[in-house]
């Protein structure tokens, strides 16, 4: 459950530009595969000019060298204009955007069955993500490491959308915030 909320300016004029807009939220560290991340949607963007990819969580919380390296991939592919940085969502923006989204792009390994893969599902918003030996049945995985995986996933979903959203497990994705907060902060 959420209320949809008005976006970023910034964000609303990325995803007018963009057809297909793939949603990642990722975190600026070795296991989150931020490089892989930028190989892999660079290939896509190679050959397809209607996507975008909305980058949320970005350079906050780097690991020392990450953000320079991932900075060094964008501008060796030359794709920064298709790139839409935002720090963070809170909850509500965060799913107002990925209702929005072609797909949501999961990279870390370590996550386990993240709670942004089930509330993707749960929207009907198709899933590529690593594969970390938990990933829910319909999610699309690719090895982690691996950039044109990365890309291949993300072209088959976007190209049977449709087949995979009927494919995915139907999932109820109950709103854990609260607990997480608590569970965090005890």
């Amino acid at each position: 459950e959420f209320t949809r909320v008005p976006l970023p300016d910034h964000v609303e004029a990325f995803m007018s530009r963009y057809s297909t807009v793939v949603l990642t939220y990722v975190r600026m560290r070795p296991l989150f595969y931020p490089v892989t991340l930028i190989d892999g949607m660079a290939a896509v963007m190679r050959r397809r000019q209607d996507v975008g990819l909305v980058l949320c969580g970005g350079t906050g919380h780097a690991d020392e060298g990450v953000w320079p390296a991932v900075q060094e991939a964008i501008r060796r592919h030359d794709i920064a204009d298709r790139i839409c940085f935002v720090d963070d969502f809170d909850h509500d923006a965060f799913l107002s955007a990925l209702e929005r989204s072609a797909l949501y792009l999961r990279t870390p390994i370590t996550d386990g069955v993240a709670s942004s893969v089930l509330e993707s599902m749960a929207l009907g918003i198709p899933v590529v993500a690593c594969d970390n030996g938990t990933r829910p049945v319909g999610v699309v995985t690719y090895p982690a490491a691996d950039p044109e995986a990365l890309a291949t996933a993300v072209e088959r979903v976007l190209g049977h959308r449709a087949d995979v959203v009927a494919a995915m497990s139907q999932v109820t994705a109950p709103d854990t915030l609260a607990d997480e907060v608590a569970l965090l902060t005890s």
